[in-house]
């Protein structure tokens, strides 16, 4: 589950003490408010194609008529499939997002990441030596400004959401770099492997530390 999916993770605060065991899940109110328009919506346009089909299974009459026009069913049946995929795709996106959860455990040198999602769980475990540093992202959207901590990891997909708040303090971060024994990195590294080596070499008259957010 990407960062940029998270809103709700607990514990809220910012101790950074081991063992730890963080709980994230992604918004769920603007999800449940598309979707009150969105399955209306998508039954109220495909009620016809109910019906048409009730049709044809029940009264002969329908049928016959269907057999001596075929060619009718086509477009018919053109217009099924697109009301479908175009109502369909984005609200089984929408289910799934909403059934989506992660746990995160750090325990000693231990990180084991579980992801769910319709009630199926996948854990990848790995150790902290394997990720490549921590990274402050400052994040801005409609809803405003969000710190994050993220532990990244050489594989964009498995970088790790650790801490979000209003406001991260340097002090908050210099903590979760030295109990996580873990340096500190550029948000540009969350990038992936070819920013993090931009980064590293830096550019002509720029510094190294650069923003990035994703």
């Amino acid at each position: 589950m990407r960062a940029a999916a998270i809103e709700h993770m607990t514990p809220a605060d910012l101790s950074f003490s081991l063992p730890a065991r963080f709980e994230q899940a992604p918004s769920q109110r603007a999800i449940f408010m598309t979707l009150l328009f969105l399955v209306p919506t998508a039954v109220a346009l495909l009620l016809p194609f109910w019906h048409l089909a009730i049709g044809l299974a029940t009264e002969a009459a329908v049928r016959n008529a269907a057999l001596e026009h075929p060619a009718t069913l086509a477009p018919i049946g053109l217009a099924l499939v697109f009301w479908i995929a175009l109502l369909g795709f984005p609200i089984l996106r929408m289910l799934d997002t909403l059934t989506r959860s992660r746990t995160v455990e750090i325990a000693g040198r231990t990180v084991a990441v579980t992801d769910r999602v319709f009630g199926r769980a996948k854990t990848w475990r790995g150790t902290l030596g394997s990720f490549d540093g921590i990274a402050h992202n400052v994040r801005t959207s409609l809803g405003g400004v969000r710190h994050e901590l993220i532990l990244v990891h050489p594989e964009r997909e498995r970088s790790v959401l650790i801490a979000i708040a209003p406001r991260l303090t340097e002090a908050e971060i210099n903590l979760a770099t030295v109990v996580l024994g873990l340096p500190r990195m550029p948000a540009a590294a969350l990038l992936g492997r070819t920013a993090r080596r931009v980064v590293s070499k830096g550019l002509p008259g720029r510094p190294n530390a650069t923003a990035a957010t994703l």
